[in-house]
């Protein structure tokens, strides 16, 4: 049998255990134990910690559009992600070449997934900062300049393949 109590005195700022068991021969057994300690300064902090995380999550207009727009993205990274999986596990039936040949193309595809990602996040960047101004001229500018960048790289990328997809896999 086990009881036990807690007293906490906030003046004297003394926690006070008591804990008392029996042995299984009968006798008591009992410890008490003082720790000084500050109640106020950690309930403070929590108080404060849970009014920031209420604070962070209040908005949640915001966390809808968030996930509005989150979700498709993360789909559409997940598919561009898994189209070298895709390519391996059809191709991979053929035989080692042809597998081969899959692997090395996805190299090339993927220089310019990469190229992409890095304008687009250069991109974010900028648009963040012209939105925090609400400077949307600007926005308009850089996006249209992005897609301009990465539509010239995707077709670059297009013209020297066609005809020369063994000297650029060679390379």
């Amino acid at each position: 049998m086990r009881r036990s109590n807690l007293e906490v005195n906030v003046e004297s700022q003394i926690l006070k255990v008591n804990i008392d068991s029996e042995r299984q021969n009968g006798g008591p057994d009992g410890l008490i134990q003082f720790v000084p300690c500050d109640f106020r300064v950690g309930l403070l902090h929590n108080l404060e910690r849970y009014a920031l995380i209420r604070k962070l999550f209040a908005d949640r207009e915001f966390y809808k559009t968030f996930f509005r727009l989150a979700i498709p993205i993360t789909i559409q990274y997940f598919f561009s992600a898994s189209l070298n999986l895709i390519d391996n596990v059809m191709v991979g039936q053929l035989g080692a070449a042809e597998l081969a040949a899959v692997g090395l193309a996805n190299q090339v595809y993927f220089l310019l997934l990469l190229f992409l990602l890095g304008i687009s996040g250069g991109v974010s960047i900028f648009a963040a900062q012209f939105w925090g101004k609400r400077d949307l001229q600007n926005i308009r500018r850089i996006l249209g300049f992005s897609l301009l960048i990465g539509g010239t790289a995707a077709l670059i990328f297009f013209l020297a393949s066609i005809g020369n997809s063994r000297r650029i896999l060679r390379f």
